[in-house]
């Protein structure tokens, strides 16, 4: 080989020493340099094959990891990649020369390093999967208590108990409260008893038309005034609060009924009529006591007296409701004597209506004067006996009195001893 003129001083030293050794080995610098570059080309072919399998085995690892993401399949592809990636590292530090791979020193050494750590990587792998699958248990049975105390924490009633928690059971108390009467129909000054459903309360709360009344706690008031009331009652109890039914009751008053009278005068008598008065309507029954051992059970009491005193009347009502009331007066009557006077009379003799005499004055027996005068105002006649009636005559001439009016006059006392006086007027007719 005859290169003289592509070389310099130094490449032609070393090629006169190749081609002085070119007897021994029959290679040339060329042939030498050509295999190198097969070599090196080989190598760049095997590197990006390494590559290439490398990558594809990554990419189908990583799809498997997606579709079952199981802590075993994490743990596989974790090896594997510590496998792959150990195998790149190994092949990084081999030495291929003519197709023969020689293991280097650091090579080895790297090898077992890496070995150990792989070994190490396993350990703890093992390690990590174990704890991690302690941690899983552990969060799952914490879960699984909070559920449970959870579950717990919610009151759970049953017909005798409430469970408050898993440490506390409480006795339930009474469910519903319950207030009753025996009657919704009351008067006033009537005593209202209610019964009350069993309950162990602390306190009791009665309410009235919605309106707090007062911590009654044996449930009974006395009635006045008169309407309707609505009673309510709120028990507190040692685990809640209970509210009763409603009751409804109707209250009538008759306690304010008073006596009224009227005297009424109806031809020289005297009518007492007694009435009822009241703010309450009255549609009851009526029983009147006059005093005198008369009664009425009419609404208006009608009554005439026969003799003048102090009489104590008195009325018992009863209403629809059953309500009563007794009320007493005390009136005193007064009335003038009915005379029972004639207007006319005839004294002809024919034995009919022949004297004048009061007959008032004959049933009273009271001691009296009876006097008679003529229109001139002379008295033509006197008597103060019964039995001396006036026959028509002047008492004082003894002559017939002629056909005319006459003015009569009588004084007397009642029974009361007081004295009463009483006129009227006479017609003589013969």
């Amino acid at each position: 080989m005859n290169n003289t003129n592509k070389y310099d001083p130094f490449e032609k030293m070393i090629q006169e020493k190749i081609d002085s050794m070119e007897s021994s080995y029959n290679q040339s610098w060329e042939n030498i340099s050509k295999k190198m570059d097969k070599i090196d080309k080989l190598k760049k072919l095997k590197k990006w094959g390494l590559i290439s399998i490398l990558s594809f085995g990554l990419i189908s690892l990583a799809t498997i990891g997606l579709q079952e993401q199981s802590p075993e399949t994490i743990s596989s592809i974790t090896k594997n990649k510590k496998t792959n990636v150990q195998s790149i590292i190994d092949s990084s530090h081999k030495i291929e020369i003519e197709n023969v791979i020689i293991p280097s020193n650091k090579t080895k050494d790297k090898q077992i390093k890496s070995e150990n750590i792989h070994s190490k990587t396993e350990n703890n792998s093992y390690k990590t999967d174990h704890t991690i699958s302690e941690s899983t248990n552990s969060i799952e049975e914490e879960i699984k208590t909070n559920k449970n105390d959870e579950t717990l924490s919610l009151p759970v009633k049953n017909d005798e108990f409430i469970v408050e928690s898993n440490e506390s059971i409480v006795e339930k108390s009474d469910s519903v409260l319950i207030i009753s009467t025996n009657s919704s129909d009351f008067c006033a000054g009537d005593t209202l008893e209610f019964s009350i459903s069993a309950c162990n309360s602390r306190k009791l709360e009665w309410y009235i038309n919605n309106t707090f009344h007062s911590n009654n706690s044996d449930g009974i008031f006395v009635l006045t005034g008169s309407g309707s009331l609505s009673f309510k009652l709120i028990a507190i109890t040692e685990i809640d609060t209970l509210i009763s039914n409603t009751v409804d009751i109707l209250i009538e008053d008759v306690s304010d009924i008073q006596i009224s009278f009227q005297e009424i005068e109806e031809s020289q008598v005297t009518r007492h009529s007694f009435s009822a008065v009241s703010t309450t309507v009255l549609d009851g029954t009526y029983f009147w006591d006059f005093g005198d051992d008369n009664h009425s059970i009419e609404e208006i009491g009608n009554h005439y007296y026969q003799n003048n005193g102090i009489y104590m009347v008195s009325l018992e009502y009863t209403s629809k409701m059953g309500c009563t009331n007794k009320v007493n007066k005390s009136i005193d009557v007064n009335k003038k004597t009915n005379l029972l006077a004639p207007n006319s009379f005839t004294p002809n003799g024919d034995g009919l209506n022949d004297y004048f005499m009061p007959e008032g004055l004959k049933i009273s027996g009271n001691p009296f004067d009876l006097s008679i005068f003529n229109k001139r105002g002379q008295i033509v006649f006197n008597s103060k006996n019964i039995s001396n009636a006036w026959d028509g005559f002047n008492q004082s001439t003894g002559q017939k009195c002629k056909n005319d009016n006459y003015i009569w006059l009588v004084q007397t006392t009642n029974e009361n001893g007081e004295p009463e006086q009483y006129k009227g007027s006479i017609f003589l007719f013969k």
